[in-house]
C-alpha cells in the first residue's frame, strides 16, 4: 500500500498497488519530494481515510471523510517549475485542483438546480472528491465500477444511474451493493428489469426518470439515436412507472458541446408536455449535459446564456417546489481542470511535427471532433513565443491514423525536444487513453497553474 499525502491537510489517500499503479517520489533539488501518481488504467483504487489510526471508521451510513485539498498533491506553482525539476521525456497529465475547486463552485453556485457530476468524463478519484468538497452534491455514474468509485470517496451521496442500458445483475447490484435510487429507462425492457430487482413496497422510494429522444441534433456529438424515447411512447412509459409504484421523473442530454441554449428550452417544454398528457409532477427533471467548453474553434454562448433559458423555460413549465431541477456536466467541469505536457520527438523537412503522444493516448476524442484546444510551447521552464505558422501533428504510434484532424498554429522557430501543452484535456483525455503500442501518459502531477481557458 502506498499513501499520497494531500498538501498541509493531514488527510491522504491510500492507493493499493496493481500493475497498472504505482507511486513515484523524486526528490527536487531544493530537497522536496513530489510524489507522482503512475496510472495504466482508467481508474486508480482509490479510499480515502483520517490519518489517525485511532480514529474508528465511519458508519455505513455516513460519509466517507474527504481529503481538504485533494490527494494529488500542488507539487508545482507553475508548468515551467516542473519542467525545471522533472524535465519529463513521457507525456502527462498536469491537474488543478484550484481549478477544479473554482470550476464546481462557479458552476453549482449559478446553475439554478442541483449540480451533479458525469464521472464519465474523467473518474480520477481526485478530481471526483475535490467536486465533492466544492458543492457538487451527487454523480451521473453509467457502470458498477463508477459507482464503487464513487462509494470509496462517500458513502451517501446520491447515485444517477442515467445509462438506460442495464444488465439484470448491474441492475440489482446497483439497488443492492451501492444503493442507487435514482435510474433511468428509455423501454419496457429496462423498466422489466427494475421491476424484476426492486421490491413492490421498496419502489416508492425509488426514482425512475424515462428519457426523452432529442428530436434534432445541435450539438458537436449527435445524441438523436443511440438513447432516449419519441414523445408517444414516453407518455406510455411515463404511466407505466406510476403504475409500478416509483417516484416519476424526465430526463435528456441535448448532446456533448451543445451549441444552443435554446435547445435545452425546448427539451424542457416537451418534457412538460409528457407530464400534462399523463397528469404526473414529476419529481425531478434532469436536463443532462452538453453544456460547451470554449476551445478556441468554439463559438458558443457563456454558460450564463444556458441557465438563463434554462431557468426560465422550468420556471414556466414546471412547480420549483415540488419538482426538482437537476443538471450533469462532465465536460464543463472537468475540461478546465487538466492540461496534457507532450514533447516533440521529430520534425521532418515538410514541417510535420511528431509528438510522443496523440490520438491513441490522451488526444483521443480528436478522432470524434475536431476541437481546437488551446496550445503553448514550452523551450526548457520557458514559454517559447513569436509568429507561427499552421504544422500537421502526428502521435507516436504506427497507425496512420494518429493524425491530428487540422493543423495546428505553433510558434515557427519549434524544435525536437520542445514541449507542447494542450489545455482544457481534463475530459475525456485520462479518461480514454487506449496504450496502444505501448504509448500513451501514465502520470498524473499537480500543477497549480495550467494552460486554460473557462467558458
Amino acid at each position: 500500500m502506498y499513501q499520497i499525502h494531500g498538501a498541509n491537510t493531514g488527510s491522504r489517500a491510500d492507493i493499493h498497488r496493481s500493475r497498472h499503479t504505482r507511486i513515484v517520489s523524486r526528490r527536487s533539488p531544493s530537497g522536496r519530494v513530489n510524489r507522482v501518481v503512475q496510472r495504466r488504467g482508467r481508474m486508480m483504487n482509490v479510499t480515502v481515510a483520517r490519518p489517525s489510526a485511532a480514529t474508528p471508521a465511519p458508519a455505513p451510513q455516513q460519509p466517507a471523510a474527504l481529503p481538504s485539498s485533494g490527494a494529488v498533491p500542488a507539487s508545482y506553482a507553475t508548468l515551467g517549475a516542473l519542467i525545471a525539476d522533472l524535465a519529463p521525456e513521457d507525456p502527462l497529465f498536469c491537474l488543478s485542483l484550484a481549478t477544479a475547486t473554482r470550476t464546481a463552485r462557479d458552476f453549482s453556485s449559478r446553475f439554478p438546480g442541483i449540480t451533479t457530476y458525469a464521472l464519465k468524463a474523467c473518474p480520477l478519484p481526485e478530481l471526483v472528491a475535490t467536486f465533492a468538497q466544492a458543492g457538487v452534491s451527487a454523480f451521473d455514474v453509467a457502470s458498477l465500477q463508477e459507482m464503487a468509485l464513487v462509494r470509496r470517496i462517500d458513502a451517501t451521496a446520491p447515485l444517477h444511474y442515467n445509462n438506460p442500458i442495464r444488465s439484470d445483475t448491474e441492475t440489482r447490484r446497483a439497488y443492492e451493493d451501492f444503493a442507487v435510487r435514482h435510474f433511468t429507462v428509455d423501454d419496457a425492457v429496462g423498466l422489466e428489469r427494475l421491476n424484476r430487482a426492486i421490491p413492490p413496497g421498496d419502489r416508492g422510494d425509488v426514482e425512475v426518470s424515462v428519457r426523452l429522444r432529442v428530436a434534432k441534433n445541435t450539438a458537436r456529438i449527435d445524441f438523436t439515436a443511440k438513447f432516449g424515447m419519441p414523445p408517444a411512447p414516453a407518455v406510455e412509459m411515463m404511466r407505466a412507472i406510476v403504475t409500478a409504484g416509483y417516484r416519476p421523473a424526465i430526463t435528456f442530454h441535448p448532446g456533448s458541446q451543445c451549441g444552443d441554449p435554446q435547445a435545452f428550452a425546448t427539451l424542457i417544454a416537451s418534457a412538460a408536455e409528457i407530464c400534462a398528457t399523463t397528469g404526473t409532477t414529476p419529481h425531478t427533471v434532469n436536463v443532462g449535459g452538453g453544456f460547451p467548453v470554449a476551445y478556441d474553434d468554439a463559438r458558443c454562448p457563456p454558460l450564463a446564456a444556458y441557465f438563463s433559458a434554462i431557468s426560465l423555460a422550468f420556471n414556466t413549465h414546471f412547480d420549483p417546489a415540488r419538482t426538482r431541477l437537476v443538471a450533469e456536466p462532465g465536460r464543463a467541469l472537468a475540461a478546465p481542470t487538466m492540461s496534457l505536457l507532450t514533447q516533440i520527438k521529430h520534425i521532418r523537412s515538410d514541417g510535420s511535427v511528431y509528438l510522443n503522444d496523440g490520438l491513441y493516448g490522451g488526444l483521443l476524442e480528436l478522432t470524434q471532433i475536431d476541437l481546437h484546444l488551446p496550445t503553448r510551447v514550452w523551450r526548457g521552464s520557458a514559454i517559447l513565443t513569436g509568429p507561427t505558422e499552421p504544422r500537421q501533428l502526428y502521435g507516436p504510434t504506427c497507425c496512420p491514423i494518429d493524425r491530428f484532424p487540422s493543423p495546428v498554429p505553433l510558434p515557427a522557430e519549434i524544435v525536437e525536444g520542445d514541449r507542447i501543452e494542450f489545455g482544457l484535456t481534463g475530459a475525456y483525455g485520462l479518461a480514454t487513453v487506449t496504450h496502444f503500442n505501448g504509448y500513451g501518459p501514465t502520470q498524473v502531477i499537480g500543477v497549480d497553474e495550467i494552460l486554460t481557458r473557462v467558458n
